[in-house]
């Protein structure tokens, strides 16, 4: 697997309303990213959403891209992956925000990373299954929806798209 390396730089304005709380943004394989990331995503996914185990993890862990989001004091706060799903289009998914720092941009910090992976490995699509509940988050970052809501884990879901620039 190839780990793609964004420059911090490139991020640096959607980091201005965390100073003077420093962030470090890895993006990397799941043997670089696992612990962290297991971590968020038992959190909020297995604890607070009642999502069993079973379902939580996969196997696609290992073929994903990862980023991780740490705080001034190298705690895990958010995370999220980005896998292949066709020649040319991403698919985000497992984004997840420790509750405390919901509504911080945390989130948005994560999936522009992976969006910007995405465009840097060359993919024109990313795809994701948003959770009902996260729907206008997802709008507010141009995307769009594409079919019929459904049920994932238990909890509505909508599949949602966003077109990446050349």
């Amino acid at each position: 697997m190839t780990t793609i390396q964004l420059e911090t730089t490139r991020f640096r304005h959607l980091l201005r309303e965390f100073e003077p709380d420093i962030l470090r943004i890895e993006v990397g394989d799941w043997s670089s990213l696992a612990e962290g990331a297991r971590a968020v995503r038992f959190e909020v996914f297995v604890q607070e959403q009642q999502i069993p185990l079973a379902l939580e993890q996969d196997s696609a862990d290992a073929d994903a891209l990862h980023v991780l989001i740490r705080n001034r004091q190298h705690l895990p706060m958010a995370t999220g992956r980005l896998l292949q799903a066709s020649p040319g289009v991403g698919q985000i998914g497992r984004l997840a925000v420790r509750r405390e720092r919901r509504g911080g941009g945390l989130g948005k910090v994560a999936l522009k990373a992976l969006m910007a992976a995405a465009a840097q490995r060359g993919d024109r699509e990313v795809m994701l299954h948003a959770q009902t509940s996260a729907q206008s988050f997802y709008t507010a970052q141009d995307f769009v929806t594409r079919g019929e809501p459904f049920l994932e884990a238990g909890i509505g879901h909508i599949e949602m798209v966003h077109q990446l620039e050349d």
